[in-house]
């Protein structure tokens, strides 16, 4: 289980470098959709890219959208 874990995070830590969406120059918004819910939308510069975290903090979990497409880590 522990190897899992380890991989998970290279796959995040990856991902988030070659992302364009997470440009310096871009943009990101955070919002609470619900008490127990954060939305973070991160785009790049061109408004080309856009990158979407649903985090549900009642029953801990997420998902992550690369232009509507979903990503698994």
């Amino acid at each position: 289980m522990q190897r899992s874990v380890v991989q998970s995070l290279l796959k995040l830590f990856t991902f988030r470098n070659n992302e364009t969406a997470f440009d310096l120059n871009g943009s990101i918004d955070i919002s609470t959709p619900q008490d127990n819910e954060i939305r973070i939308v991160r785009m790049n510069h061109e408004q080309t890219r856009k990158v979407e975290l649903l985090a549900n903090l009642e029953d801990l979990t997420y998902e992550v959208l690369a232009n509507g497409k979903k990503v698994s880590f």
